[in-house]
């Protein structure tokens, strides 16, 4: 049985961790150079795939709350598993979406479909990107090798499970980065597939360069220094963005 718990008992954690001592954990995992990506199982990127458009079926419009937003029911496999700190990062990181879009993420009820949050030695990551019908991991590692819960990685893997993928995947990614396939290693090539016109949609939004989504410029770099993601304008050569943005 997962674990649940609500947004206004998260943000009363914010008192708790600053007098319960943090547990010892590892330092954040870098998901542009953790092995195996972030979007795992469910829609991959790929030649001729559908990674790219949500499909009618893979869109969180089930359910709604008496606000009219889209809710996304999720519960915790194990909540005792992270500390204090990090479930008030949960809160932050549920909060930003809230505020900014029209989705919330609630606690499990009975509904079918449902995220559910997973602490395992294996990264951060989302099993899939939209609703895959029924459990849907989402697997955020705490443990003394390395953490997933840095507001902005929650956020980035919370938009996964939304259904959104990574900002260099746009069909229009030629016109504002240059991507150095020459300098990615092999396995990882596929992370860099482009969207065709007609698999993806922008919705008229602007490509932007500090969208949380958007990779870092040494993403999954066969060696220190390589370049993978240059931006045509070289004022916004990036590393990862800290919060949700204008067009997130």
């Amino acid at each position: 049985m997962g674990q649940a718990i609500p947004f206004l008992v998260l943000l009363c954690l914010q008192a708790a961790f600053l007098t319960v001592s943090a547990d010892k954990k590892g330092p954040p995992i870098n998901i542009g150079k953790q092995e195996g990506g972030d979007i795992r199982g469910g829609r991959q990127p790929g030649a001729g795939s559908s990674f790219f458009k949500v499909q009618q079926q893979q869109i969180w419009n089930v359910y709604k709350d008496d606000d009219g937003k889209f809710v996304i029911p999720y519960v915790f496999e194990n909540m005792s598993s992270y500390n204090p700190e990090e479930l008030f990062n949960f809160a932050l990181a549920m909060d930003q979406i809230d505020r900014n879009t029209c989705i919330r993420f609630r606690p499990r009820r009975n509904e079918h479909d449902y995220i559910y949050i997973k602490n395992e030695r294996n990264g951060c990551y989302s099993a899939g990107a939209g609703r895959g019908g029924g459990q849907q991991i989402l697997g955020l590692q705490s443990d003394r090798f390395g953490r997933c819960t840095d507001v902005k990685t929650l956020i980035h893997e919370m938009i996964h499970a939304i259904g959104f993928v990574h900002e260099h995947n746009r069909y229009d990614r030629d016109n504002h980065v240059k991507i150095h396939l020459e300098n990615v290693r092999a396995k990882y090539e596929p992370q860099f597939h482009k969207a065709s016109f007609y698999q993806s949609h922008t919705y008229d939004v602007p490509y932007d360069y500090h969208s949380i989504m958007h990779y870092e410029k040494d993403s999954f770099a066969k060696r220190k220094g390589a370049i993978t993601i240059e931006t045509l304008d070289e004022k916004y050569q990036r590393g990862r963005q800290k919060s949700l943005e204008k067009h997130d």
